[in-house]
């Protein structure tokens, strides 16, 4: 069997420049967002061709895309946590289960 480093491969120093650079952008955006929210809240609408609401239609989709995306990422990092946590567990409770306890139990 072929024991992978997952740290290798997941964590390394590569991604997190990448990870920062994908945060950056998505809090640029989510920023620029904002400010065309403010800037065009109080316009005048001229009915159901109405280029702002048109736009604010649009900018409403994106947040909740960019929120559904967030709260998937932190789903599955609560899972990952979870799972690591799990394994960690499950070993230290065979470290307790060597053959020579094992064969002590036996004995009693």
């Amino acid at each position: 069997m072929i024991a992978l480093n997952p740290t290798k491969y997941c964590f390394g120093r590569k991604s997190k420049p990448s990870a920062l650079f994908l945060l950056l952008i998505i809090l640029v955006m989510s920023m620029f967002l904002i400010i065309s929210i403010a800037t065009y809240a109080a316009h005048d609408c001229i009915g159901q061709e109405c280029k702002v609401c048109a736009m604010f239609t649009s900018i409403k989709s994106i947040i909740e895309h960019i929120s559904r995306a967030i709260s998937l990422a932190l789903f599955a990092g609560l899972f990952i946590v979870i799972s690591v946590v799990m394994m960690i567990l499950s070993n230290v409770e065979s470290f307790t289960n060597t053959p020579f306890s094992i064969k002590v139990k036996l004995n009693n």
